[in-house]
């Protein structure tokens, strides 16, 4: 008797632990709960780098953080009743409290309305678009023939990056989101990581994170790892280097096609002033 009430209980609790994970992940999905902010860029914008510092310092913030709390921190797991209808969203970040604060996630998806905290992370159009070309090239694309050929396509090209770019723009305010732009961290990543942080995480940098974003923004950081990569797989080679790769590039231009020349420095305007 005693067997069968408890795997009757086993199975109780089973079915209910899985429907309140069910239940939370609708509240997820929904936007109702958001435990981390989206990291978004157009591909080859500079997020894998921001996101593997972002999610180091973040998981490590004990050691490389201090902590800095305000009012306009925009990771949402401390939900104000306001915030959301839904009980089970603040249950749910009332029990995910204390392993808070949670590393980003990263998407190259436009902005969509369940995002209610973002980082969007934005690259000087022309250069993205040459590190794009290589990066399509290198994973043996032959669907552009030559560098204009993937400018001036509608899907990929610069017409998709600035219609990515507008549907962050045009979100609606009730969405936090903090603009950033790639090369001005490459050059200043402390000063750059640290505003990012402690608008977005309420953290700021302590001497220990200083030391480990300058070493982490390094182009020799990554490339030290990569040649490792490379020296471990006969498929590749040096030649395929990616990180820092000045790969010649067939009908290469030096500036903006004229046809997108005003609407992207327009863009950039607006993505600078937003910041």
């Amino acid at each position: 008797m005693i067997k069968y009430l408890r795997a009757g209980m086993v199975k109780a609790s089973s079915r209910l632990l899985y429907a309140c994970a069910s239940r939370v992940a609708v509240e997820i999905e929904s936007g109702h709960l958001q435990l981390s902010p989206v990291l978004a860029e157009y591909p080859k914008s500079g997020g894998s780098l921001l996101f593997f510092v972002l999610t180091h310092l973040v998981r490590r913030s004990n050691v490389f953080c201090n902590e800095l709390p305000h009012i306009y921190s925009s990771t949402r797991v401390n939900l104000d009743i306001d915030q959301s209808s839904s009980p089970v969203a603040r249950a749910s970040a009332m029990a995910m409290r204390p392993f808070a604060p949670f590393p980003p996630l990263k998407t190259h998806s436009v902005f969509d309305k369940r995002f209610r905290s973002a980082i969007c992370l934005f690259r000087e159009p022309l250069g993205l678009m040459r590190s794009y070309f290589r990066f399509l090239k290198m994973h043996g694309s032959n669907e552009y023939s030559s560098f204009p050929d993937l400018l001036f396509c509608h899907r990929n090209g610069l017409s998709a990056w600035l219609s990515f770019y507008e549907t962050y723009l045009e979100a609606p305010p009730s969405s936090l989101i903090y603009f950033c732009e790639y090369d001005p961290m490459v050059k200043s990543p402390c000063l750059q990581i640290n505003k990012l942080l402690r608008s977005v995480y309420g953290l700021m940098l302590n001497d220990e994170g200083g030391e480990f974003v300058s070493e982490a923004f390094r182009l020799e950081y990554g490339q030290e790892f990569e040649s490792d990569v490379i020296a471990a797989d006969p498929r590749r080679s040096s030649a395929g280097r990616f990180i820092g790769s000045r790969t010649p590039i067939s009908g290469d231009l030096q500036d903006l096609p004229a046809e997108f020349k005003d609407q992207c420095s327009a863009m950039l305007y607006r993505l600078r002033g937003a910041r």
